[in-house]
This record gives structure tokens, sequence and C-alpha cells, in this order.
């Protein structure tokens, strides 16, 4: 069996090293704004424009912008590649609208996809225009590099080096199932009993990150000390981040080697975090309440978890189903029945112990329950959302009265960078706008931050 995985490593750079990486990741950034910017352009118009003449005119923009020449041009077409799969999985439905990207997101990383142009050592990798950088690998390497992706989590470099192997199915016992449950009080739950305890985040630590966000809130915007603020929150948040997903690989991991058919509940995460709080005209109750059983829901991160068991499970040579999740927890393993389907199965002990602990001594998500029930496509484990019709994306894309563009965008990314230093040099008020996935909102940073070097 040919798998493609990834072998991710801590790199730790020199300082004339990591001043390297983050001008680079700016500059990835940049092509990957002003190249969604024309694209968003040209659908405004009824046209359409494609990767390759993106990358045709890569060159152009390149020697319009000096600091662009000096970021690795393999990197910069890498990012085009990576926004034209963001649309295509648009377009399929498996993900929302291409967002802008900003450097105070963490959302810096760059890729060199030629294996001729690297080097990968047992504790160094040696990427172009950089040199040797000392890694820590915790596994070797096997397999045929593909390409090398360089990301920043909080302070921390890494290395994701991606690889083509041939690898034997390693499956479990013939005949192995079991259900999960993933809940607030237990994170994960098997049919057989078997409770999965994760990391959670303590109350201390609740406290000790809106501690770090006041100190945040309440620095000068620009200044140092709210960049030493920021970068404190974030290697904060990191540390969170890394705990949990450690506890879920061994948990995920384990599941995957040990079932042949592992069976999860389709979960609608974000319907499930919804806030509470309403609207003006009909404000909503229990508000508080909800959103702390919010953190702690996705504090368990179940979409994650799916995630994982999906590679996993198919790499063991396993089988991941998910059900509809209407009653799993209630009907009977043993008769498929509901306890209010009668009163002969009223006295039977179905369904939950109580509403903040589910074991599974009766195996209530059992194989009986599953195969009754309709799977949801168990090839794609993201809820996959309706394509929006052209109508509604062009209505939800902010326009003014006249139905032009508030930006004042050319047709090539190299008139949009020069839009972006016109308006820099006269210093222009007009407020521009930055799209979320939901709602534009109006900031006065997004052209001066784009037009300035990374």
């Amino acid at each position: 069996m040919r798998l493609i995985q990834a072998h991710r490593f801590r790199l730790y750079p020199t300082p004339a090293q990591e001043e390297f990486f983050r001008p680079t990741a700016g500059c990835c950034r940049v092509v990957w704004n002003l190249a969604l910017e024309q694209r968003q352009t040209y659908g405004r118009r009824g046209r359409f424009i494609s990767f390759k003449a993106q990358a045709a005119e890569l060159k152009d923009l390149r020697r319009e912008v000096e600091w662009l020449a000096e970021a690795p041009s393999h990197c910069l077409q890498q990012t085009l590649r990576d926004l034209d799969k963001a649309f295509a999985r648009f377009f399929s439905g498996q993900a929302g609208f291409p967002r802008f990207k900003s450097k105070h997101r963490g959302e810096d990383s760059f890729r060199f996809p030629d294996y001729n142009q690297f080097e990968v050592g047992p504790d160094f990798v040696d990427l172009p225009k950089v040199g040797k950088v000392d890694m820590r690998a915790h596994r070797p390497v096997q397999g045929q590099v593909r390409n090398i992706t360089v990301s920043r989590d909080g302070d921390c470099w890494y290395a994701s080096i991606c690889v083509s192997l041939r690898r034997r199915v390693r499956q479990a016992p013939t005949g192995t199932a079991v259900g999960l449950d993933l809940g607030v009080a237990q994170p994960i739950v098997q049919s057989d009993g078997v409770a999965h305890d994760l990391p959670r985040v303590t109350p201390e630590e609740m406290r000790r990150k809106a501690r770090l966000q006041k100190s945040l809130a309440r620095k000068k915007k620009g200044s140092r000390n709210r960049a030493k603020a920021r970068q404190a929150l974030a290697r904060f948040e990191a540390k969170l981040r890394w705990r949990r997903q450690d506890g879920l690989h061994k948990a995920t991991a384990m599941i995957a080697r040990s079932y042949r058919l592992v069976v999860v509940e389709d979960l609608k995460v974000r319907n499930m975090t919804a806030s509470a709080a309403g609207t003006v005209e009909e404000p909503g109750v229990n508000v508080k309440a909800k959103a702390g059983l919010n953190r702690a829901m996705l504090d368990v991160a179940p979409g994650t978890v799916r995630r994982m068991l999906e590679y996993k499970v198919k790499r063991h040579g396993g089988k991941l189903v998910a059900v509809n999740p209407a009653y799993t927890s209630q009907t009977c393993s043993c008769c498929g029945q509901h306890p209010k389907d009668s009163p002969e199965t009223a006295g039977l002990p179905h369904g939950r112990v109580s509403r903040d602990r589910f074991v599974c001594s009766v195996r209530t998500l059992s194989v009986f329950t599953v195969l009754n029930r309709r799977p949801v496509r168990p090839s794609s484990f993201t809820s996959a959302r309706a394509m929006p019709s052209l109508d509604f994306r062009r209505a939800s894309m902010p326009t003014t009265k006249s139905g032009k563009c508030r930006r004042p965008f050319g047709s090539t990314m190299v008139t949009a960078h020069r839009a972006f230093s016109t308006l820099r040099s006269h210093q222009s008020t007009v407020p521009v706008w930055s799209w979320s996935s939901r709602r534009a909102k109006a900031s006065s940073s997004s052209f001066r931050s784009a037009g300035k070097t990374p």
C-alpha cells in the first residue's frame, strides 16, 4: 500500500536564518492576498483566471517589487497552487471561501517543492538560500522525499517533510468493531466500556489565558510591548494545543490499531457550539452557561478526532463509518428499541446512566445500532456545506451602490501592488474592507500591511 505522509520536526534556526524565514513567509502571504483579490475581481466581472495565468504574471510582479525577488520563486508559485486548491475545495463544497491572510494570525509558512534543491540529514535540513538548519528528528525519514514545508507555530519553527513510501497494511483482528461516543464529561468512550481520558484545560490555565488576553488588549497598537504580549499569548495557546494534539494522537492510534470497524457519530460541531446570545429583539437565555459548554466541547475537539481516525483507520486496513447521532445514546443495542417505544422496554437498562456520565455498560452504540442506520458519507468527514450559487457569492462581496469593487484593484497583481503603493504614498483615509468567513468589516490596516515589506 502506497502512503503519502509527513514527518513534522522542530527546527532550530540561527538569528540570521530566522531573519530569512520571516520575510519569505511574508512574501508568500502578500502573493496570496494579491492573487485572491485578483480572483475576486475576475469573479465579479463573470470571468475566471487559472493558476497558470497567475503564475505567468508572477515574473512581472517580482520584477516590479524588489523585495519579492529576494524570496525563492518556487515558494511563491506554491502559494498560488495552494490558493488554486483552496478554490477547488470551495467549489466542491468541502470548505468555505478562501480568506485573506494576516501576519497576526500565525499563518507563516512556505514550501520547497523540488527535492533536488534541498537535503534532509539525520539532524539537519539544507534549504535553498538558507543553508543547513539544525533539526531535531525524533524518527528516521523513510521513503522518497517529495517536498518540505517550513511553518511557524507560536515562536517555534517546524519542517514538515512529505514522503511517499510503500507500507504493508497492519490490519486489526478480523470481526472487531467498536462504537465511539464523544462527550464533555468523558471525552472518548468506547462501546466496550473503555474510556480515554484526554488532557483538558484547567481553570487556572483559563484564568492565565484571560490575563494574557487582557494584557494584550491594554497595549498600544503598533508598539513593541503589544508585540511581546501577542507573542506570550501565542506561546501559551500553542502549549495547550500541543498537549491536546498529543493526547488525541495517542488515543486515536490505539483505537485504529485495535479495531477493524470504527463507528462515530456524525456530529454537527458548528451547530452544537453556536452562541445562544440571540438578537436585540429576541435575546437568548443561559448565554453564559452555553458559552462554557461550548468551550468544554471544543476542548475535546470532536472534528480533530474524526480527522485523525479517518487516515489512521485507513492506514491499518480498517473502515470508519459515521452514523446519524439521533438517539444513539438511548437506543438499546440488544433489541434496537428506544425505552419510550413500548411499555415492555421501559424497564430495560437503556442508554445513559446520567446526563454528565456515559458508560457503555450495555453497548449502546454497537454494531447492531450501526448496521440499522444509514451511513453518512464515510469517505468525507467534513460536513459538506451546500455550494452557494454565483449570485450568492457576488452578494456576499461588499461593493458600492454602482456595483463596483470598493478596493481600487486592477486586473493583474502588478497593478494591484501599484494601487497599494499609491494609497500608502497619499496616506489615504478611505476605509478598507477585509473579508472574514461570514461578514465584511471595515479595517484601515489592510492596505498598509500589504504595502509594506514583510
